[in-house]
């Protein structure tokens, strides 16, 4: 997996609001699926602020994937990319994660 591609090409995506891939025509996955993906990138390279950031704008926009709520939920809990930390913030993520279906917030 290439991140830095999938960024670039997430970002691609956002800069336009397509609601089709702009390559193939192909319907794709809204927007705030789209922001949640590029915030777990930055998560998994541990660039809390962007990641932070990313996952903040997916909500504002009334969604976030189960695996960004969790991830979320864990930079609530240790104060990363910029957050105050929160354990009620924290808890609150987890609990969402886990209604979106995230079995591994069970164990976080």
């Amino acid at each position: 997996k290439d991140n830095s591609k999938a960024l670039s090409y997430y970002k691609e995506f956002l800069s336009h609001q397509y609601d089709k891939d702009p390559h193939t025509g192909n319907v794709v996955i809204r927007v705030v699926f789209v922001k949640s993906k590029i915030g777990d990138i930055y998560y998994e390279e541990k660039n809390y602020e962007m990641a932070v950031k990313y996952y903040l704008q997916a909500v504002n926009i009334g969604q976030i994937t189960s695996k960004s709520a969790k991830n979320l939920a864990i930079c609530y809990k240790w104060g990363y990319g910029g957050l105050l930390q929160s354990n009620r913030k924290s808890e609150e993520w987890l609990e969402k994660a886990i209604e979106l279906g995230n079995k591994e917030a069970l164990t976080t």
